[in-house]
């Protein structure tokens, strides 16, 4: 059977397009970026300055967005600088669904109040349902292989110049940056 070899062009400009019009659609960044003192986010605490907490986000069923949650995992860091004690998001444990993540600024545990400062290494790794990523101003860091293996990344939306590593996104992969 012959094949017309405009159908994989026009497939592949079909799906670009259906992401990019959900992406679009995502919540935006600014939304969390001042999350107000008493929105408290519930944890689990683990030795050696490790917690976990649930997250929005927004997953894909069939052809509609839901709101969901993943579990993230953090570790606590004391800064000797003004910005004080701060967290790395050092893992996702996505769902099984694709979904797009708006990463919050910062978060409150136990009335206390961390800026969230570094996508730590490997913090997405592998994770093929991740299409979109919002990342806050409040990044400073974004770590080596943070999107490693990412092969469904269609979008990254960076609102801060962070410190990037050479391999933190996938080959080629080239995110978006709003005024850094």
């Amino acid at each position: 059977m012959k094949t017309n070899p405009r159908t994989p062009i026009r497939q592949a400009l079909t799906l670009s397009l259906l992401l990019l019009a959900l992406c679009l659609t995502m919540p935006s960044c600014s939304k969390h970026d001042e999350m107000p003192d008493e929105d408290e986010i519930p944890g689990a605490y683990h030795p050696g300055g490790l917690f976990s907490a649930r997250l929005a986000c927004s997953i894909l069923s069939g052809n509609e967005w839901e709101n969901s949650d993943l579990l993230v995992d953090f570790t606590k860091e004391e800064r000797g600088d003004s910005i004080g004690v701060t967290l790395e998001l050092t893992k996702v444990h996505g769902p099984s669904s694709p979904y797009l993540f708006v990463v919050p600024s910062h978060l409150r545990f136990n009335g206390i109040q961390y800026k969230i400062y570094t996508i730590g290494t490997g913090a997405f790794r592998y994770d093929t349902n991740l299409l979109g990523i919002e990342i806050p101003a409040s990044v400073t860091e974004i770590c080596p292989y943070a999107f490693d293996g990412c092969e469904n990344l269609q979008q990254v939306t960076i609102y801060c110049t962070p410190e990037i590593a050479e391999n933190a996104f996938p080959d080629g992969f080239q995110p978006t940056f709003v005024n850094p």
